[in-house]
């Protein structure tokens, strides 16, 4: 690794008998009984992590505010050019973040790095990606912990991977119906580095419900485990389980956490499960099969819009909903997130090398 380098971690990887609370004070008092894949992966390189940095309560963000708190892993990142830092990024956070600070945010392609060790969030989506201000190390800390590993069922075959930059001309697809009109001159700046072409994102229209709802249902599934019995936060005035469940549940998790457990309660009921949690899968899978990668080679994203933060949820559901590699980069007045097919993170390489 070029470079001195130093590894910080949100709070939701364990690290062996460290506190981990994945910002919530429902884990209060709780500390890990074994490291996380990635702990282990940096052992093996005689790298470890230095500090834990508490982020949202399980990453969730507040789509229903205005409000955007800067998070730890952004700033650390932002005072130390060496630090990187590890965390898990469903809602968009992160990258919007890292982005406007001159950061950059890598997210791997789903099931390259190993979610062993990560409190779950919504694991169909849950990937530990990485924001630095030097993507080279970056790209360097990835390839040390990337790799299959037989505890997370969803893993690809290579045991390690290696990430060098794509040499070759890279094609940029621009979807026409994500990006603002008063969005054109960034990408006009961006014709002057890279080939664009210009297309429309299939079901983009519904991509926020569809990261809600899913992302809920995982959730509420999730956070089933967190009831005040074996672990963490447990209230101390309740007479009986119901009330224990109650009100350890009550206390320990914040507005945002409970507003998406009853909504993912909801899509699961007998009633809705068919009309909303059955019918946003399909799309899901047709959100797949309508990226044909063969006219272009990665999709620029805005990191940000006009629209509400519910709304801009969808700039960010793409990678979330197929898994999909992509870097956000800082560029024009805020940054730009490119996304890849599936282990073409090579390609984002050279666009981070074409813009820098």
């Amino acid at each position: 690794m070029s470079g001195q380098v130093r590894i910080f971690a949100d709070d939701s990887i364990m690290r062996l008998n460290e506190p981990v609370t994945a910002g919530s004070k429902i884990m209060e008092g709780f500390k890990s009984p074994f490291d996380a894949a990635v702990v282990e992966k940096l052992y093996t390189k005689d790298l470890r992590i230095e500090k834990s940095l508490i982020a949202d309560e399980f990453g969730i963000d507040d789509l229903f505010s205005e409000n955007d708190t800067v998070l730890s892993a952004v700033s650390e990142a932002k005072a130390d050019a060496s630090v990187c830092v590890m965390c898990n990024d469903i809602f968009g956070k992160v990258k919007r973040q890292a982005a406007v600070n001159g950061l950059y945010y890598l997210q791997p392609t789903y099931g390259t790095v190993s979610r062993y060790g990560l409190i779950p969030t919504a694991s169909s989506m849950d990937q530990i990606g990485i924001v630095c201000s030097d993507y080279g190390k970056g790209f360097d800390v990835l390839a040390k912990v990337a790799g299959n590993d037989s505890r997370d069922g969803v893993m690809w075959q290579e045991d390690s991977y290696r990430y060098k930059a794509y040499e070759g001309a890279v094609k940029v697809a621009v979807p026409d119906n994500v990006w603002d009109k008063n969005d054109t001159s960034v990408i006009e700046e961006l014709t002057k580095s890279l080939t664009v072409n210009h297309m429309e994102l299939s079901y983009y229209e519904v991509y926020h419900q569809l990261l809600y709802i899913l992302s809920s249902a995982e959730i509420c599934n999730n956070t089933n485990r967190y009831d005040g019995v074996k672990f963490g936060y447990r209230n101390q005035s309740s007479k009986n389980l119901r009330e224990l469940y109650f009100k350890t549940r009550s206390e320990g998790f914040t507005l945002n956490t409970k507003l998406a457990v009853i909504m993912g309660a909801n899509v699961l009921t007998q009633d809705n499960y068919v009309p909303y949690y059955e019918k946003a899968m399909k799309i899901r899978r047709l959100i797949k099969e309508a990226l044909i990668f063969d006219s272009y080679d990665v999709i620029a994203l805005p990191i940000r819009n006009s629209k509400s933060k519910y709304e801009q949820s969808a700039l960010y559901a793409l990678t979330a909903l197929a898994g999909l590699p992509s870097l956000t980069v800082p560029y024009g007045n805020s940054g730009i997130q490119f996304v890849a097919n599936v282990k073409r993170e090579d390609i984002l390489m050279r666009i981070a090398d074409v813009l820098k």
